[in-house]
């Protein structure tokens, strides 16, 4: 069994998706990553 790992940056289509259905926008990404990096502490 084999795969195809996409590592190019998402489309408009899949950005719109994930904003809408994941609320993934900048701030929140940002946010998250800040959340991550203080319990990794």
């Amino acid at each position: 069994m084999s795969f195809d790992m996409i590592t190019s940056p998402p489309g408009p289509e899949a950005r719109a998706l994930a904003e809408k259905e994941l609320r993934e926008t900048e701030e929140n990404v940002k946010n998250g990553i800040e959340t991550l990096r203080k319990l990794i502490e």
